[in-house]
């Protein structure tokens, strides 16, 4: 209650309520907006700054767009890893089968179905002392 009241009176304290209400604290956000970029300009820590770190990136950026756009009109369509539709579509379905063989494989070697009909057999005995079934299931 005492934070509400103390940040309800530093609201009420800033003047232009009348005509302004809320719009009275937009030089507020402008001068916030103003030092953080001022901030991200000047501040360094060893030989790095924000302005720095971004205009490498986008040099790469760039770099690799040239790239690409040179490969698309030598006539080499990639996907964005650099690897061209085939290649990709046929690891793609390599990658599929493989995964299905391994899963074959487990399945067959621990058979977690074998046992099935067993628990169905015990879940209609259980039901059937139960009273729980409705009509006559084998």
């Amino acid at each position: 209650m005492v934070l509400t009241n103390s940040i309800r009176w530093f609201l009420n304290a800033i003047p232009g309520k009348k005509y302004f209400a809320e719009y009275r604290f937009l030089p507020i956000f402008f001068l916030g907006g103003a030092a953080l970029e001022y901030f991200m300009i000047h501040w360094t820590v060893g030989e790095t700054n924000f302005y720095r770190t971004y205009k490498r990136r986008q040099v790469d950026e760039i770099i690799e767009r040239k790239e690409k756009a040179s490969l698309l009109d030598s006539g080499v369509i990639a996907m964005p890893a650099g690897v061209s539709w085939p290649r990709y579509i046929s690891f793609f379905a390599v990658s599929m089968l493989s995964s299905y063989a391994g899963s074959q494989l487990v399945h067959m070697y621990y058979k977690p179905l074998d046992d099935l009909d067993d628990m169905v057999q015990e879940e209609l005995e259980r039901r059937r002392k139960a009273g729980l079934l409705k009509s006559s299931v084998m």
